[in-house]
This record gives C-alpha cells, structure tokens and sequence, in this order.
C-alpha cells in the first residue's frame, strides 16, 4: 500500500543542517475539493479532453497571492470524473474541484461526520460525487458534472458592480 506522504531528508551544504520535507503521492490526475479554489483548476493538459481545450488568458493568485497565468479552459471526461469549465494553469500541481464554481452551478456541497462529503444537486438533491477526507483534504472519488452544465455570472450582482443598478 502506497502512502499518502512520505518525508524525506535533505542535508543544506552551506549549513550542514538536516531538513524534513513531505511530498505528496497521490496521482497526477487526483482532484481535491477545495473552498479556497475560485474554479476548477489543473496543471495537467492530458486531462482535458482536446477538443474542448481553447485558449483564454487571465492570472490566478494562489498561495500567498503568488501570480500564475491561466493559459485554457475546458472539459475533463475521465470513468470517475466529469468536469466542464476547468481552467488550464501550467506549473500548477494540484488539481481543484472549486466548491465556489459549484455552486453557482446549483450544487451543493455536504460534509459528513465520517469524513467525507457528498455533491448533490440543489434542486432535486441527486447525489453526483463524493469525496473521501485523507491528510486533511477531500480527495475526489468520482464527480459527474454535466459537460452542457456551465457557470454563468450573476448578472444582477455584474450590474450593480458596474454601477447600472
């Protein structure tokens, strides 16, 4: 069985000190459901389905509003994950179901007290993925999205923004 982390040692020439550093093993195509996310990110372009894949530009501040571009959008089509309008972040690695997005996509998002959560629809409350609490994050364990089910703005909150109400 593969550890969810494993530490490891690096001896700094300069200091001669010894530093312990963890570094993740889950997979390159795991997601995580993050409230941090302000959209479904990935730094990995062989997730998406190429046909969907455009480009579009804007920067994504993470971390310690560190700056990276977001060079694409599109859809990702995998047996446990189905997930429209995933924006492309090269360098990224992690990869981030934002619970934002979703719900402005008219989902909802439920933690339960075994350490999981669940996604429902809000209306009808059909349960359309889950995902499972390991080292302090929710690992996705499958998530089917509609690829016709996009996020759209609010336009009365764009409006008053913009001062037209």
């Amino acid at each position: 069985m593969q550890r969810p982390f494993a530490s490891t040692m690096e001896l700094n020439a300069s200091t001669r000190n010894l530093t312990a550093t963890s570094s993740p093993y889950y997979s390159k195509d795991a997601f995580i459901i993050s409230s941090g996310a302000s959209h479904h990110l990935t730094g990995n372009i062989l997730l998406f389905d190429q046909e969907s894949l455009f480009q579009y530009y804007d920067t994504l501040k993470v971390g310690n509003a560190y700056p990276m571009d977001i060079v694409g959008f599109g859809s990702i089509t995998r047996p446990s994950l189905t997930l429209p309008d995933v924006r492309y972040v090269p360098g990224l690695k992690v990869n981030a179901v934002s619970i934002g997005q979703l719900s402005a996509m008219d989902y909802d998002v439920l933690f339960i007290k075994n350490g999981g959560c669940v996604v429902k629809e809000r209306l009808g409350g059909e349960v359309v993925g889950e995902a499972t609490l390991l080292n302090g994050l929710y690992m996705v364990d499958y998530l089917r999205i509609p690829l016709d089910r996009i996020c759209l703005p609010d336009y009365e909150t764009v409006e008053a923004a913009l001062g037209f109400l």
